[in-house]
């Protein structure tokens, strides 16, 4: 399942603060267009609705596809929350998903994320 939390995001140029939502895990497996919201970089970016600018919100962030098996994290931090690890740990224990979504790849950079899922894209379908 996918995960969204409420938050109050400030704009870069204005600095007006809003509220809005963003994703923390996405699972594409169940939401396939955010793969695509992913791919065109309109995930998790919000326009202000005081001067018009649209602006990413940086977060860690969760890919996960339970039908190739495979999860990529998003950690522009450099770290997954110890939160983050137990939601997963009972996850993958509730719903029975093995061990892949612990041992999910890791990236931290926006453009390291999208390649890593194209790549193992690529690999799952040449299996």
């Amino acid at each position: 399942m996918s995960k969204k939390l409420d938050i109050h995001a400030s704009c870069p140029i204005c600095g007006f603060t809003q509220p809005a939502s963003v994703y923390t895990s996405v699972n594409v497996s169940l939401d396939p267009q955010l793969r695509d919201n992913i791919f065109d970089d309109s995930l998790n970016r919000i326009t202000c609705s005081d001067c018009g600018e649209t602006y990413p919100v940086i977060l860690n962030l969760l890919y996960h596809n339970m039908e190739r098996e495979f999860a990529v994290w998003f950690l522009p931090d450099g770290e997954i929350t110890e939160a983050e690890r137990e939601a997963l740990e009972r996850v993958s224990r509730m719903m029975g998903i093995g061990e892949y979504l612990l041992k999910a790849h890791i990236t931290y950079t926006w453009d390291e994320f999208k390649m890593t899922i194209q790549h193992l894209e690529g690999e799952r379908n040449s299996s």
